[in-house]
């Protein structure tokens, strides 16, 4: 199992960092997050066993081949996960301005799972439009983003 345990104050918190990404821009954030709280970022096209994290940080985006909407893939994720066993779920994404979040956001709440208020956004490079995005001063937001929320929650980066 990929979790990180936190030792010391909130000892046993449990943070995963999990993402889909075709480009590779959110993979490259999903990284910068998961070095920031000391795991490992996982795709979502891999099985899981179980999902079991006291903070998930899950990143996507909206693909115009998918009508404009989330990719299958994640909707699939999010459906499997088990609102006993995962806390609470901190969004972000990459790419141009979407409604990702507030579409990742209404599925995990109809799944009844918490979904932390701050999310994090940043472009990402699509063809020859934002070139060079994500970059590090982005990635540098993504885990200063991590760090605050793991600080906040009781997990300590």
């Amino acid at each position: 199992m990929y979790v990180k345990e936190k030792a010391g104050a909130g000892s046993g918190f449990r943070a995963q960092v999990f993402y889909h990404s075709t480009t590779g821009n959110t993979k490259k954030v999903a990284i910068a997050i998961a070095r920031a709280v000391g795991t490992e970022a996982r795709g979502i096209d891999r099985d899981e066993d179980v999902i079991s994290a006291d903070l998930i940080f899950l990143g996507g985006a909206v693909y115009g081949s998918y009508d404009h909407d989330l990719h299958p893939d994640l909707k699939g994720f999010i459906a499997r996960l088990d609102p006993a066993k995962v806390g609470r779920v901190a969004l972000f994404k990459t790419g141009f301005e979407t409604d990702a979040i507030p579409r990742m956001r209404r599925l995990l709440a109809s799944r009844g799972i918490e979904v932390v208020a701050e999310s994090f956004a940043c472009k990402g490079r699509f063809f020859l439009f934002m070139l060079g995005h994500p970059d590090s001063a982005d990635l540098g937001r993504a885990a200063d983003f991590a760090r605050a929320l793991m600080a906040g929650a009781g997990g300590h980066a």
